[in-house]
């Protein structure tokens, strides 16, 4: 996913092309993991992204650094239905940086934003996000 751009386009063509009850499992860096946040802090840059090559068109470079309520928003508008997130393991740097954890939450807190969405223990932990969406059984979207 983070190759594409265009989200919008890829879901609807997804959805459009699978049978009622047909999933669509895509991976992508998490860029919510607290190793993510540090380096992004400091750099400017993702886990896994670097500057873009204006000069390179080959399709390997990584565009595209979307959060995970952003991957449910478009595949909810395109008529999927279910949409669930794993991850293939913790990232040890991640673990370090748990400790901090509470300024989150109290962030969150006093800005009133939901702390839920972005800040659960795998997203904060996770590596690569594994993600599954499946199309109603009764989609005729």
């Amino acid at each position: 996913m983070e190759h594409i751009t265009s989200h919008a386009s890829l879901f609807n063509e997804a959805f459009r092309i699978l049978k009622p009850g047909g999933i669509l499992l895509f991976t992508t860096p998490n860029i919510l993991s607290l190793k993510s946040r540090f380096r992004f802090l400091f750099t400017g840059f993702f886990y896994s992204f670097s500057p873009l090559d204006s000069n390179r068109n080959d399709g390997l470079q990584h565009i595209a650094s979307l959060t995970i309520d952003q991957y449910r928003y478009y595949a909810m508008s395109s008529g999927f239905s279910d949409f669930d997130v794993s991850f293939d393991k913790k990232q040890s740097t991640s673990l370090w940086l748990t400790g901090i954890i509470p300024i989150l939450w109290l962030y969150c807190k006093i800005t009133g934003h939901p702390y839920t969405i972005h800040n659960s223990l795998g997203l904060l932990t996770g590596r690569v996000l594994f993600i599954r969406i499946k199309k109603c059984l009764n989609s005729f979207h």
